[in-house]
């Protein structure tokens, strides 16, 4: 099963874990709009993206929700806190339809007790979503709407290639602000020829003009993606070296 799997993190685990994981994830599929966990719950299941997009969330006393930070191929749902036992503090919605490998929480806690990779990767890729999320924050307070929906259509694109589902209302609430300011955004990127978009769904049809659209934090982002996991890629080689 791992042998084909998309997901860069069990991609990157020995072959002696994958073998142990592969025994115990089994495929399932995404749904836009599942709930995989909420905030304040206990987290029973972990997830390991393969295609498609989920979104952490928090909702705020107002009813409005404001996204964290995004989660696809490049990592996983819960895996941290599900560890340490810990609360979600954010709630995980499948913002664009995929597939994914799931494990149960206690099974995963009983094998990285003793294969310490995996571990790591999930505790790296934990840091990952606390940069997204402080990120995320400052880019929301500071930054035009223009510059934010570019970083977040330049993330999709990353994790979903050029052309992905998703509703103006999504978009507003995931950027916490209205849906008309959404939709004039959007219409003078189509109108710029940057993105094409029809009845739910969105190409990027420039993507160079798109990236000079968006603010730095985008770029950011990816920077320190790069530098924890090749922090990783550097310790394992050191770690075959010592033996």
């Amino acid at each position: 099963m791992i042998a084909v799997t998309k997901n860069e993190l069990l991609l990157s685990l020995p072959a002696s874990e994958q073998q142990q994981l592969d025994r115990h994830l089994r495929p399932v599929t995404l749904r836009c709009g599942s709930v995989l966990h909420e905030m304040g719950h206990s987290i029973e299941r972990v997830y390991f993206p393969e295609t498609g997009v989920t979104s952490l969330v928090v909702n705020l006393t107002n009813g409005e929700t404001i996204e964290s930070a995004m989660v696809g191929w490049d990592g996983a749902i819960g895996g941290f806190d599900a560890l340490h036992q810990r609360l979600a503090l954010s709630k995980a919605v499948v913002q664009i339809e995929g597939s994914a490998l799931v494990i149960t929480a206690d099974k995963l806690r009983e094998i990285c007790s003793s294969h310490s990779s995996l571990y790591r990767l999930l505790g790296l890729y934990n840091q990952f979503l606390y940069a997204q999320a402080q990120q995320t924050a400052a880019c929301n307070a500071t930054h035009r709407l223009e510059a934010r929906l570019s970083r977040w259509l330049l993330r999709t694109y990353d994790l979903c290639g050029p052309k992905f589902a998703v509703t103006q209302e999504a978009l507003a609430a995931f950027l916490g602000v209205r849906r008309t300011s959404v939709s004039l955004t959007a219409h003078s990127f189509q109108s710029a020829k940057i993105i094409a978009y029809r009845r739910g769904v969105i190409e990027i049809t420039d993507l160079d003009r798109l990236k000079k659209t968006s603010c730095e934090c985008y770029g950011a982002l990816r920077a320190q993606h790069e530098r924890l996991f090749e922090r990783r890629l550097e310790k394992d080689v050191q770690l075959v070296d010592s033996l």
